[in-house]
């Protein structure tokens, strides 16, 4: 499996899906917290949009997304993470979510977290984007499932 383009980047532990909408008179809206979130990642990412701008952006892109969280309280769910950061993740790493084949989240211990430097409610969020060779490949591996 051949990978094109791979990056890191370290990130504030997103909000939890229970505190991303509120009610207003019937209506739901983003929170504060979701809002503060998407201003915080736009501003950590902007490194991320020089470096993609000359990578070749496809229709045909396959990426996969690696999270690994070292959350604030241990009692905290893996989910509930995702929809924050992957809304963010829109218009910077890609356009669409189809366009991910593989999601990981990984709740780090204490030493994975000290190994990798990530400090308590900030997470690693890697993406990996494949080469055509690989789309194929995996296209082969599993046109069953479009049948």
């Amino acid at each position: 499996m051949k990978q094109l383009k791979k990056f890191k980047q370290v990130l504030k532990q997103p909000p939890s899906l229970n505190t991303l909408f509120r009610s207003v008179k019937g209506r739901s809206i983003k929170s504060k917290a979701y809002r503060e979130y998407t201003q915080y990642f736009n501003g950590a990412s902007t490194s991320v949009l020089d470096e993609l701008e000359d990578f070749y952006l496809s229709d045909k892109r396959r990426m996969k997304l690696i999270l690994k969280i070292n959350f604030k309280r241990k009692n905290s769910d893996i989910d509930n993470y995702l929809k924050c950061l992957l809304d963010c993740c829109h218009g910077y790493y890609f356009y669409d979510d189809q366009e991910i084949n593989e999601l990981t989240v990984i709740r780090l211990t204490e030493y994975e977290a000290k190994e990798l430097n990530i400090d308590k409610g900030y997470c690693l969020l890697e993406v990996q984007y494949y080469t055509e060779e690989w789309l194929n490949e995996f296209n082969d591996r599993n046109k069953h499932w479009r049948n």
